[in-house]
């Protein structure tokens, strides 16, 4: 899961130690179900993913443009790549000058490179396994997304109670920075 807790979730609402022993599992299930929801919302995977000979081509889950593969979708969200092949051939990663590497990957731009030579343009020829994952560098939960966790799930719990004139009532949404967070991480593919 996406290092969010039922104790981070139950901190952020202020909750009393007894309503926390008796919620605890249902919180974490609720966590689970709020990072699908924001996953589908967003169209992008919150947690590191492994994903195993996806198909690429120009127009599937990328734009192919000569020697350039622009990544597309959650793909552009690719960590690493542990394998890479086109029409049936294994393909090496640059790793140093001259090192006759056949790509070169850029994760912070979403790009790979073909070397000394263009991508194929066939049907179904390119196959990436790797991993992908809207994860900072220490491979956690980017803050804002882990708040935004934290802050549905204790919406969906129902749970969070605010006041306002002396009377309690349950909070039905998110906040709107939440909702603008979320915004801005939505998949939007040139």
């Amino acid at each position: 899961m996406a290092q969010v807790t039922a104790t981070d979730v139950f901190d952020f609402m202020g909750t009393e130690e007894d309503i926390r022993a008796e919620n605890t599992d249902a919180v974490n299930g609720i966590i689970a179900r709020a990072i699908v929801e924001i996953e589908n919302a967003i169209g992008r995977k919150i947690e590191e993913t492994a994903f195993t000979n996806v198909l690429f081509e120009n127009g599937r889950n990328c734009e192919i443009i000569e020697d350039m593969m622009f990544l597309k979708g959650q793909y552009r969200d690719i960590l690493t790549i542990s394998s890479l092949s086109e029409s049936g051939s294994a393909l090496n990663p640059v790793v140093d000058s001259n090192d006759n590497g056949d790509y070169y990957f850029d994760n912070r731009t979403g790009y790979v490179k073909r070397v000394y030579q263009n991508w194929s343009q066939l049907q179904n020829a390119i196959k990436i396994s790797g991993t992908l994952g809207l994860v900072d560098e220490s491979g956690d939960t980017k803050a804002d997304l882990k708040g935004v966790i934290i802050e549905l799930a204790a919406v969906r719990s129902g749970l969070w109670k605010k006041y306002y004139n002396g009377q309690e009532y349950s909070t039905n949404d998110i906040t709107i920075p939440s909702k603008m967070i979320l915004e801005s991480y939505k998949r939007r593919d040139v």
